[in-house]
């Protein structure tokens, strides 16, 4: 839901949008105060004040939460400075997406039984449109779900709404009730195959309660929904490089995968339908192991 974009805004709308109750005054709705806070809603809500003189017509378009395909054009401007982190075989750490696609060499000298994506970004700077985060973890050639697969930080709770294999694949996810913004430190661990083979994962902090909906096809051609998102990981077992992707031509999607190259080696990506329609996605190189749609819940 939003507030309007012109015309009249009444009190009544603002006690509806961000839950107040009992007499109201506009001194409750400052920027950064309990009701509205900074970097949050339409246009990172900038034209609400912190102090002084304040008004109803300050008000036009902002909202206490977003709607999905505002989240995901969220995740979509943020991706790129702390959303996504992959990790691949080496010393525990993690590496920032920079593109849509990127590839790794795959050195079997530094195999190790796990690894962790650390995502310590600083975003409080960043925007988001929701007073929810859900991390994702997603990760190719793993032995074992793990208990406690991701760590929403220091002092923070969360649910784990998600939690399976699917072949050599993992997927997982939990919620944390709190905007991304506000989150230090997340992270997502995971195991390796025994052997020279290669493992690797991503850890995706996404505004929003994302939930599991389905097993993806697996095929030349994934459908997504207007608002889902997919999650896959493949691992290769053969020489060579193992490139997974979905890739669409159509605006405000994002195609997101990380490959890897040498012996045994595996891929893991997030494709994600930000259009108002259904969309088709066209796999480039090979079908992937493991494929999750997830979407938003109330």
């Amino acid at each position: 839901m939003a507030l309007p974009a012109s015309g009249a805004i009444s009190f009544a709308n603002l006690r509806s949008e961000y839950s107040d109750t009992g007499a109201t005054s506009l001194s409750e709705f400052y920027r950064g105060g309990s009701n509205v806070r900074s970097n949050f809603g339409y246009n990172n809500n900038t034209d609400i004040p912190t102090s002084g003189a304040i008004d109803l017509g300050d008000f036009y378009n902002n909202y206490y939460e977003g709607t999905t395909l505002q989240k995901l054009t969220d995740f979509r401007a943020v991706k790129n400075s702390g959303a996504i982190w992959v990790s691949l075989e080496a010393s525990p750490g993690g590496q920032l997406m920079t593109s849509d696609d990127s590839g790794a060499n795959n050195p079997n000298s530094r195999y190790q039984t796990s690894d962790t994506c650390p995502n310590n970004t600083t975003r409080s700077s960043q925007h988001t449109s929701s007073q929810w985060t859900t991390i994702i973890g997603v990760a190719a050639s793993t032995t074992s779900t793990r208990t406690s697969p991701l760590d929403p930080g220091t002092g923070v709770s969360g649910s784990l709404v998600y939690n399976a294999m699917d072949g050599s694949n993992v997927c997982c996810a939990m919620q944390v009730n709190l905007p991304h913004n506000t989150l230090g430190n997340v992270s997502h661990t995971f195991n390796r195959s025994a052997g020279n083979s290669w493992t690797g994962g991503m850890c995706i902090v996404m505004p929003g309660k994302w939930s599991y909906n389905r097993v993806g096809s697996k095929g030349n051609t994934q459908t997504l929904a207007s608002g889902e998102i997919l999650l896959y990981a493949r691992n290769r077992n053969g020489d060579g490089y193992s490139q997974t992707r979905y890739t669409s031509s159509a605006s405000n999607t994002t195609c997101t995968h990380r490959w890897g190259y040498w012996y045994n080696t595996g891929s893991v990506g997030i494709t994600t339908n930000g259009n108002s329609s259904s969309q088709n996605f066209s796999l480039t190189g090979e079908a992937p192991q493991g494929a999750w749609v997830f979407t938003e819940s109330a």
